[in-house]
């Protein structure tokens, strides 16, 4: 009746989403499933710029299981407001099931970045350490997050440790580097010198 309220799109999207189960095969989850994207894709042609539109397509994408598509609308999220946290979290959460631990990992460090003054970022990722039975890294960062709440300038003192001891490391991996070169009797003067 009204070609105009395109935001029935999302409507019937999400709704379709709702209905649809991952774990069932039969033909009628399926094709909630497939209405889900159809209306769904028909919303972000209407509301391109709409982030709810954009985290729909990744969630049914992602029940879905079609890794690819999922994280491509969770990326776009992120790219769109990087100073957004959820965005962070929602990725973390996201590589962790799939067991992309790598991934995972790097967007709460990212996150903390972000606003490493922020103790909420250190309780995430020590959530998720401590679920990953990495204990010795959660209770780091549970210092942190105490820090954080306490004074956030130790934060910042830690980070410059943190960054200068990174900065020894290599020193001493070059000193010991060219410990070696000066060593090697087959490599010639200018070489050694260079």
């Amino acid at each position: 009746f009204n070609p105009e309220l395109k935001i029935v799109y999302l409507y019937l999207g999400t709704s379709y989403s709702q209905l649809y189960r991952p774990m069932k095969t039969d033909q009628r989850n399926m094709d909630f499933g497939k209405k889900a994207v159809e209306y769904l894709l028909k919303a972000r042609e209407a509301f391109p710029e709409d982030e709810n539109v954009v985290f729909a397509l990744g969630d049914i994408y992602d029940k879905m299981k079609e890794f690819e598509e999922a994280e491509k609308y969770y990326k776009m999220i992120q790219e769109k407001d990087p100073d957004n946290p959820k965005s962070y979290y929602i990725l973390a959460q996201f590589y962790s099931t799939y067991g992309k631990t790598e991934e995972a990992e790097s967007m709460y460090e990212k996150r903390i970045a972000l606003h490493f003054a922020d103790p909420e970022g250190y309780h995430y990722y020590s959530m998720y350490l401590t679920e990953n039975n990495k204990w010795d890294e959660a209770i780091e960062n549970c210092e942190k997050r105490i820090f954080a709440i306490y004074d956030p300038e130790i934060i910042e003192i830690t980070n410059e440790i943190d960054k200068a001891n990174e900065d020894m490391e290599k020193i001493e991996a070059i000193e010991k580097n060219m410990d070696t070169i000066r060593k090697h009797k087959s490599i010639d003067k200018a070489e050694k010198d260079r």
